[in-house]
């Protein structure tokens, strides 16, 4: 009996090295599977129109620039949420354009992201690793009825550009992604035009006259540069506002049939 003994434990210790090292291609791929994942590395509520001032996208000491540099085959994903869907897409993508053209990020590396809605619009960099999903991306309409989807404004102030392009941009790539949905766009011209000095930024004030022009010149711009179809957009101008702004809707089909198609 004493002598079978070592024989027992050299043959249980082979057992343990054989269920080890069939372990080791399941934990090799478990560690290569959560290599792969994305995950958040940076957040700010500090959403500023002033890039300069939003340190987690300017600063090179920060984690979005130190992780792109350690994983150069990774991407970032520029992920925002906010009140309407358009603000947090329109961000994210003039965030996209100042990484690249003022931070030397190549755009290939970027990846732009609708978190979802938010009371107070939230930027979120996360890194997603070669092979990897990038977060997911919340839909762009939550409810079936006509939906705000985003307001810009036609002139820039001292510190922040006009966020006209962008927003007139995103708006087209979204009605591409809602097969029968219609957009209409609603300028709304300065709430006193005579005798007005227009913004705080010597802008001259948008009379309603100027609001159609700008109406017409945006739709036009939607279907002739951006490929919409033109029977799915329509430009009309909108009450006074104590600003110049230009207001994107979303029309679902079942509100078109409604009206009749107008």
């Amino acid at each position: 009996m004493t002598s079978s003994l070592p024989t027992v434990r050299r043959t249980f210790a082979l057992l343990l090295l054989v269920c080890a090292s069939a372990n080791v291609p399941a934990l090799a791929r478990q560690q290569q599977q959560q290599q792969r994942r994305a995950y958040k590395i940076d957040e700010t509520e500090n959403t500023r129109c002033a890039f300069g001032e939003v340190a987690q996208i300017t600063y090179t000491d920060m984690p979005l620039f130190s992780e792109l540099q350690k994983h150069p085959d990774a991407r970032a994903a520029i992920v925002v949420y906010g009140p309407q869907a358009g603000d947090a897409m329109t961000y994210a993508r003039r965030v996209s354009t100042w990484l690249t053209d003022s931070r030397g990020v190549l755009p290939g590396r970027l990846l732009e992201v609708y978190g979802g809605p938010a009371v107070k619009r939230r930027l979120e960099l996360w890194l997603v690793p070669a092979g990897a999903e990038p977060p997911p991306g919340a839909p762009p309409v939550s409810r079936v009825g006509v939906t705000f989807f985003d307001r810009y404004g036609y002139e820039g102030g001292e510190m922040c550009e006009a966020d006209r392009e962008p927003a007139i941009a995103v708006f087209a790539e979204t009605l591409k992604r809602l097969p029968g949905w219609r957009g209409t766009i609603v300028v709304r011209p300065h709430s006193n035009p005579r005798g007005s000095k227009g913004d705080d930024f010597s802008n001259p004030p948008l009379t309603r006259r100027g609001a159609l022009r700008r109406a017409a010149e945006d739709r036009l711009r939607l279907v002739r540069q951006l490929g919409l179809d033109p029977a799915r957009i329509r430009a009309l101008v909108g009450p006074s506002d104590s600003w110049a702004n230009g207001e994107l809707w979303l029309i679902p089909p079942a509100a078109s049939a409604a009206a009749g198609g107008r």
